[in-house]
């Protein structure tokens, strides 16, 4: 069985965490007027905020367990290249919940 570093663990976390978080963030921008751009997304707003938190949710995990075991079975070093995906996906993760922390501002006045 392959053991991953505590690091490795600590970036699947955030980028959960903070894919929750855009989630949460999209809804209530939603609620005060914005609208979702993203047409995957406004799709499965069709079907109710459930169904929208579930597929967010569903579809990051999917992408995360494709770099984690993409990235640390293609070679030997792997774990680095896994680091590294995690890194910026958790940096892009952080930029749009700046971007919407930035919205609410606006629109909350």
């Amino acid at each position: 069985m392959r053991r991953y570093s505590a690091r490795l663990l600590a970036y699947i976390l955030i980028i959960l965490l903070l894919s929750c978080l855009d989630a949460i963030f999209t809804l209530y921008l939603l609620h005060l007027g914005a609208a979702e751009t993203n047409p995957v997304m406004t799709f499965f707003l069709s079907f109710g905020p459930k169904v929208f938190m579930i597929a967010k949710y569903g579809i990051t995990v999917v992408c995360v367990l494709v770099i984690l075991f993409g990235a640390t079975h293609m070679n030997k070093r792997g774990d680095r290249l896994a680091d590294r995906m995690f890194y910026l996906l958790a940096c892009a993760f952080g930029i749009v919940i700046a971007w919407e922390l930035y919205l609410l501002f606006i629109y909350l006045g």
